[in-house]
């Protein structure tokens, strides 16, 4: 094994941890264990077993493997065929690509920034900055590299709308349904209405009308409805619902509901 040495710069954005090689000895396990940084692997050769959020993956010289801060993690070298991988830790406070969501990549160009990072073992000044400035280009590269984009994107999606469905009552904003999904506002926007057809903010907004359609018909009274589902304020509720439904509030329960297309 051979481990860089590197030391705690504490550099705001990026900051690397650990990086090194082993040619690991068959069988050979580490975990289950967590880090508190990102760590990737890169396989170079052989072959081995990773264990990430109940799964297993057999992987191969090419591919990655992602372990995520405070993420439970095991990972084996094959008894036959022990793996060679080459590895890089990291602490950040970018959002990175929905990539690093992922426990796998399939990519064997990044074993090219792996393999330079273990020439820094020359570099006696600048290392942590030679170290740094590839786990930015491997930031980069793999901001373009989407083989399960769309299985992402849903997850996302998924866990917005849970999000919604559980804080739609205190008045959530789009800004903080983002923030919850470590994602920027513009790029979870679009995400989500390339997969639902409608802006977070439209869905939202639906989700509290057809929760005060129904506590309407369950006799609530609008004041108490509005503040049930995240509006200010009455009137600001009444024009919404207004907008929606052709009626007012006060109307629409006393008619017990109506028909809308």
């Amino acid at each position: 094994m051979e481990v860089l040495m590197l030391y705690n710069k504490r550099f705001r954005d990026v900051n690397p941890a650990t990086s090194g090689q082993e040619r690991c000895a068959p069988r050979h396990t580490y975990g289950p264990a967590t880090r508190a940084y990102y760590l990737v692997h890169y396989v170079v050769a052989g072959k081995g077993t990773f264990y990430s959020r109940g799964k297993e993956f057999e992987l191969g010289a090419g591919q990655c493997f992602v372990i995520r801060p405070e993420e439970i993690t095991t990972y084996r070298a094959d008894e036959a065929d022990p793996w060679y991988y080459i590895w890089c830790g990291f602490y950040t406070s970018l959002t990175l690509p929905p990539a690093f969501d992922e426990p796998v990549w399939k990519l064997p160009e990044v074993g090219r920034i792996f393999h330079a990072m273990m020439e820094a073992n020359t570099i006696l000044t600048g290392r942590e900055e030679y170290i740094c400035a590839k786990i930015f280009e491997l930031v980069s590269m793999m901001s373009d590299y989407h083989p399960a984009e769309e299985k992402i994107g849903q997850i996302y999606v998924d866990k917005a709308k849970s999000f919604m469905e559980a804080e739609y009552a205190r008045g959530v904003t789009v800004y903080e349904i983002a923030a919850n999904l470590n994602l920027d506002r513009s790029y979870f926007s679009n995400l989500f209405k390339k997969h639902t057809g409608v802006s977070p903010q439209q869905y939202l907004c639906e989700l509290r009308l057809q929760k005060a359609a129904r506590l309407l018909l369950q006799g609530y009274a609008p004041g108490v409805v509005a503040q049930s589902t995240g509006y200010s304020d009455v009137f600001s509720f009444s024009r919404m619902f207004r907008r929606r439904f052709t009626v007012s509030p006060s109307t629409y329960k006393k008619q017990g509901g109506v028909e809308y297309s």
